[in-house]
Parts: C-alpha cells; sequence; structure tokens
C-alpha cells in the first residue's frame, strides 16, 4: 500500500504542476496584453462611469469596466486584459451625471502610446458636448438615460502589445522546472516503468503526447490563440493537386503532394520566424540572405540581385540600350507635345543608394564608380532630354541635413510618406514654375506630422518578424482638409487604377507608376483636380487620350530602369 500511495502522490503531484504550468502558460498566451487607459474626469455628484471597448466585434456586454466617481477631479485608471486589437473606446456616464468635464484619455499599452483631449468631433448621443481649453464639458439631456461619448483608436495603433513583466518569467520558469523535477522523479522509479511497461500503457502514453502536439495545431486554427503569421512570399503557394488531373502520373502526383505539405507545414510560419528572430537576435543576419538583409542599425534592405549588383556597380547597360532608353524618353514627350500634354519623368532612388553607410560592410559600394542611374542621367543629358528627375541627390542631401527623420522605412523597400512628401515638393516645384496654375506644393508648416509605427513592413514580413520588428511611420495630414474623393476602377488582367478628385484643384495628372506611388500621390491630389494612378510601364496614347490630362507623369524607381526600354505604344 505504501507504495502505491507513493506511486499515486508522485503522480498526483506531476499532474497537478502540469495543469498548472499549462494553464499559466495559456493565460499568458491568451491575454495578450493590458492596456492602461486613465481618464482624467471631474464629476459633480458621485456617478459610476462606464468604459466600453470594441475589439472589431462591436460593443459586447462582456467588455466593460465600471468605477465609482467622487465629486472633484480625479484620475480613473481602467486595465483592458484578454484582447489583441482595440477599434473604440466609449466613455459613459450614468443617468446621475447632470454635468462633468472630461479632460482627456490617456492610453498605454497598445502599439503607441495615445493622448486625446480634443473631443469636439467625437461621435456622442444623449448629451451636449462643448470643447474648452480645459476639456470637454459634458451635459447629459434630460429625457436621456444613456449618454456616452465614442474615442476611435487610429487604425496603425489598434494592436496591443504584450511586455512580460520579470516576475512573471520567473513564477513561469519556477512552475515548469518543479514541473520536470517531479517529471523525473516519476520516471525514475522503475516499478512504474514497470507498471506501464507491462500494462502496456506506456505505448498509449507516447500516442496521447503525439496526438496532443499534432492537435494544438488544429486546434489553435479554430480557437485563434496564437495569430499565425501571414506568409508573403513573392511566389504563389501550392495548392492541394487535382486528384483527377494527376491521377494517371503517379510521379506528378506525389511530387505535387510533397510540395503541398513543404509549402503547408502546419508549424511552418512559427518556425520560420522564430528562426529568423534567433539569427537577427543572436547574428544580427537575415535566415534568408538571398532576398533580404540585416544592415547596420537594424535597417532592413531588400537584397535582390539587381539591387546589389547596381550598389557594388556591377549592373550595366550597353550604349545601345542607353540610348534607347534616351530615345524613347524623347519620343514619349515629343509625342504627348503634339497632343499638348506634358511629360515627365521621374526617377526615385533606391533605399541602398540613400543609406549606403548602412549597408553590411561585405556589400562594396564603389561610390567613385558611377551607377547605371548616373549613366542614365548622363546621357539623357547630350540628348538634352530635361523633362526628367532624378531624386537620388535631393534624398541624399535631405538625410543630411534631417538626420532625425527616416526617409525610408527600416523594415520596407519603400520610401515612407515623409521621403515620398519631400519627393513631391520638388516635382511640384518644378510643375508650378511650368503653369502657376497648379499651385505651389504644400509646406511642413501646412502639414501635421505625427510619428507612430505598424507591423506591415514588406521586408519583416518576409521574415515573418513583423510582429517584432515594426516600422516608423510619419501620418502627414494637411491642416487645412480638402474634399478629396476616392474610387477604383477594376480592368482585366491589371491593378485596379485609383482615382483622386479634389473640386478645389486645378488640371489632371496621370502617373504611370509602380508602388512608390502609393506613398505620394495623395499629395499631389491638394493640387490636382484629379490624379489618375495606373499600375504600369506600357504607355498608351488612346488610353492617354481617353483620360485627357494636362500632365503625364512616368515614376520608374532606380533598381527598375529596364521599364525605359518600352516604347510609346
Amino acid at each position: 500500500m505504501k507504495k502505491w500511495g507513493y506511486i499515486f502522490g508522485l503522480i498526483f503531484f506531476w499532474l497537478i504542476f502540469s495543469t498548472g504550468s499549462i494553464l499559466f502558460l495559456f493565460r499568458f498566451i491568451l491575454t495578450y496584453g493590458k492596456v492602461e487607459v486613465r481618464i482624467d474626469y471631474t464629476a459633480f455628484k458621485k456617478e459610476n462611469i462606464t468604459l466600453y471597448y470594441d475589439d472589431h466585434k462591436g460593443w459586447s456586454s462582456e467588455n466593460y469596466i465600471t468605477k465609482t466617481a467622487r465629486n472633484g477631479r480625479k484620475i480613473y485608471t481602467y486595465y483592458i486584459r484578454q484582447t489583441d486589437t482595440i477599434k473604440m473606446l466609449r466613455v459613459d456616464p450614468d443617468e446621475n451625471c447632470d454635468s462633468a468635464i472630461l479632460h482627456s484619455v490617456e492610453v498605454n499599452g497598445m502599439i503607441c502610446p495615445l493622448f486625446f483631449n480634443d473631443f469636439a468631433k467625437n461621435d456622442h448621443n444623449g448629451s451636449r458636448v462643448i470643447q474648452t481649453k480645459d476639456g470637454a464639458k459634458i451635459y447629459r439631456d434630460t429625457n436621456n438615460n444613456d449618454p456616452y461619448l465614442i474615442i476611435p483608436i487610429p487604425v496603425s495603433c489598434e494592436q496591443v502589445i504584450y511586455k512580460m513583466k520579470i516576475k512573471e518569467i520567473i513564477y513561469i520558469a519556477i512552475i515548469l522546472l518543479l514541473d520536470m523535477v517531479f517529471l523525473l522523479i516519476t520516471i525514475k522509479q522503475k516499478f512504474i516503468w514497470r507498471f506501464f511497461m507491462k500494462h502496456g500503457l506506456l505505448k498509449g502514453l507516447l500516442v496521447s503526447i503525439f496526438l496532443i502536439c499534432i492537435s494544438m495545431y488544429w486546434a489553435n486554427r479554430v480557437f485563434e490563440v496564437y495569430p499565425d503569421q501571414p506568409n508573403i512570399e513573392n511566389r504563389q503557394l501550392q495548392k492541394f493537386p487535382d486528384l483527377k488531373l494527376v491521377a494517371n502520373n503517379p510521379d506528378s502526383l506525389f511530387k505535387c503532394i510533397s510540395q503541398w505539405c513543404n509549402d503547408n507545414f502546419m508549424y511552418r510560419n512559427i518556425l520560420i520566424g522564430t528562426r529568423s528572430a534567433a539569427y537577427i537576435s543572436l547574428f544580427k543576419q537575415s535566415s534568408i540572405p538571398e532576398r533580404v538583409v540585416i544592415g547596420k542599425k537594424l535597417m532592413f534592405f531588400a537584397s535582390i540581385d539587381a539591387l546589389i549588383n547596381d550598389f557594388e556597380g556591377r549592373m550595366k547597360y550597353s550604349q545601345k540600350q542607353i540610348n534607347e532608353i534616351c530615345s524613347y524618353t524623347k519620343d514619349k514627350h515629343d509625342i504627348l507635345a503634339r497632343n499638348g500634354i506634358r511629360f515627365l519623368l521621374v526617377m526615385p532612388p533606391s533605399k541602398q543608394t540613400v543609406y549606403n553607410d548602412l549597408m553590411p560592410d561585405y556589400y562594396k559600394c564603389l561610390e567613385k564608380k558611377p551607377s547605371l542611374l548616373d549613366e542614365v542621367v548622363e546621357n539623357m543629358s547630350k540628348y538634352r532630354v530635361n523633362y526628367f528627375i532624378s531624386l537620388a541627390d535631393t534624398l541624399i542631401n535631405l538625410r543630411q541635413r534631417f538626420s532625425e527623420k527616416q526617409l525610408f522605412f527600416n523594415t520596407d523597400t519603400h520610401w515612407n510618406e515623409y521621403g515620398a512628401f519631400k519627393a513631391y515638393q520638388s516635382v511640384m516645384n518644378i510643375l508650378y514654375n511650368l503653369d502657376t496654375s497648379y499651385g505651389k506644393p504644400l509646406c511642413e508648416k501646412d502639414v501635421s506630422i505625427d510619428t507612430l509605427t505598424d507591423n506591415q513592413g514588406d521586408l519583416a514580413q518576409c521574415l515573418i518578424v513583423n510582429d517584432i520588428y515594426k516600422r516608423v511611420i510619419y501620418r502627414i495630414k494637411p491642416k487645412v482638409k480638402d474634399f478629396i474623393s476616392e474610387k477604383q476602377i477594376s480592368e482585366n488582367n491589371r491593378n485596379p487604377i485609383l482615382i483622386y478628385t479634389n473640386p478645389k484643384g486645378h488640371g489632371k495628372v496621370l502617373f504611370y507608376r509602380d508602388s512608390y506611388t502609393i506613398q505620394w500621390a495623395p499629395f499631389f491630389a491638394h493640387n490636382f483636380n484629379q490624379c489618375i494612378l495606373i499600375w504600369d510601364h506600357h504607355i498608351d496614347l488612346q488610353e492617354i487620350l481617353r483620360y485627357k490630362p494636362d500632365i503625364v507623369i512616368e515614376e520608374v524607381g532606380e533598381f527598375y530602369l529596364d521599364h525605359l526600354l518600352i516604347p510609346i505604344k
């Protein structure tokens, strides 16, 4: 009996600690983070203040916290748990509130800290809101028992961050350590081992552990405890083969199924992301160096052959190709000029060109040797082509003058809104000199610039570490808002055509562009009546005449100069 009591005692403690460790870890996986909301509020009588939050599932009767407010001004702190995103907050005074003052709302624990003290334009119900220097005065309507005020969270800040405290890590380590100790003590007992072997329970235990490990992935897909990171590899992942088409070819069938398993392995993205994060943290290197390299100050760079060859001075065009680029560019200008349309070629630089000093040392930048872009620009001058703009020198000089602001995303290939804004100013100054009716470009004093972060960097997503390494973004908004509308026109086998319309603008501009224009086209919409964006480099005269623009701008990135070898149709 003592032996059996000892066995059951060990098993009991083992199960207790195993269950405890699992529940403890599950708690921290499920509870992504703790959001702290501090409401600075003046009440004129005793009342309850309820804070609701919308986690993209609407206003739920479960998602609220209530605090009792006393007479006078005080900061009330709310803690929101068990959510990974927050779309909106709602402050609800109760029916006892006839009037109150909401001074400010501070939110910590999101992807970036937030502070609100202007509620004049916020949606509200059952009350009048008068904004003053000291905050928003709230007066409840006499016939309404449900007054509230809604505070929207900026889209780029909706994500909740989770930072595990040191004491929490220690708690988890102690539980896991005790769990392992009891497990080892239990397994070391030979009579328990023999008992399992005799009754065939060991195989059942191992099978159960295996099934639990396998089912964890599918359970996560159903309950979404740990959100799987999206994969944005620049290729189509293998789909499950159509058995009817490959049934007669066993080799093709097994090959397709093998590729499908490789591309859809259940822990694939988690393992890739973990491996990438380990490489960056330990070695300051990329786990996929043929696609992404990690530069100094954790600056991510694309490492496709064209970019690296151009950076090291090994990308060359023949003189015939360069002459064709100049000739085709001149043809575009002349043909459009005969139709009363101006033409402008704009060439943004690559990230490697602007931040060449942050590239890894094993890439040798040949600064004294002209790049492919330099050769094209030099030959353009020989052909007397003066309707092109190379933005490389502009952005390099800006980086030296305004070193505190990034011009490119740190985890992305493209320039950010600030770099695009400076490029827009450079181009718009030239257009203004051609025709003053287009208006002067926006200046920094005309806009507000907010610094935020998000997890949309394409290079970080390629390594599946975008939840760890976030990109710095600048939200640039004009202080005087224009009523700019946006619509898309879908065409077969083509990216949708974007059209921005501004009733206050003058003239019409048409862009043949690539992904760089996404950031800077909205700025042009403040000057022009209509901006048309076509993601293509096959310039079609009939298409241009259909839209009847005043100006055609062809935007070609430095590493896509081969697009200039395409003549006008």
